[in-house]
């Protein structure tokens, strides 16, 4: 079953929630839309220092980090 949310954040507060939901709930998997390949990257490292190993992969259209444990 896939379960999706849409939570509504200021700027300030996206990375500090998404680490926190991603602790919390533990996924096996979680795909997070980005809208540029910089915006993905940037989230890319701050998991990477978070101990999060994200798996990044980009197409024209927007970025998708895509997170397995």
């Amino acid at each position: 079953e896939i379960a999706q949310e849409l939570i509504h954040v200021s700027s300030d507060d996206k990375m500090k929630l998404l680490l926190g939901i991603l602790k919390r709930e533990n996924p096996e998997s979680v795909i997070i839309f980005c809208n540029t390949k910089r915006s993905c990257e940037v989230i890319a490292k701050r998991l990477q220092i978070n101990q999060i190993n994200p798996l990044c992969y980009k197409n024209i259209f927007y970025s998708i980090l895509n997170i397995c444990r």
